[in-house]
């Protein structure tokens, strides 16, 4: 026994909220920062009160949401310290160098001309 065409149901409003919510839900799914195991939900409610004691009027409330995987978070890591001649505070994201070490791209400073050498063309 069909009672409502679900398509249909609340003059479409039923359709619209599920495929929306599920719209969100693959969204989440194909977001490369979410965990692809996780599971996600989609809830639809349906509410139905009768408006009279006579039970012939009934008014229907659809409420749908969804749970998403959280986007994952992202470590990294900094050193920090302070600059030995000024005293000023610096942080630098460590990228797989040995703790104090520096790279040769990184060091451009003047010489007493105001000249930087690039140190890599020196080779």
């Amino acid at each position: 026994m069909k009672i409502i065409d679900l398509e249909n149901f609340a003059n479409g409003a039923l359709s619209e909220q599920l495929n929306r919510e599920l719209a969100k839900v693959f969204d989440n799914i194909l977001d490369p920062n979410t965990d692809a195991g996780k599971v996600r939900t989609v809830t639809c409610k349906i509410k139905l009160k009768p408006s009279s004691d006579e039970r012939d009027v009934v008014t229907a409330t659809i409420d749908t949401t969804s749970t998403m995987a959280p986007v994952e978070g992202f470590k990294s890591t900094f050193v920090v310290g302070k600059d030995i001649k000024s005293g000023q505070l610096k942080a630098a994201e460590f990228n797989n160098q040995i703790r104090g070490q520096m790279s040769i791209e990184d060091v451009q400073e003047p010489d007493e001309n105001g000249k930087i050498t690039d140190l890599r063309a020196v080779r």
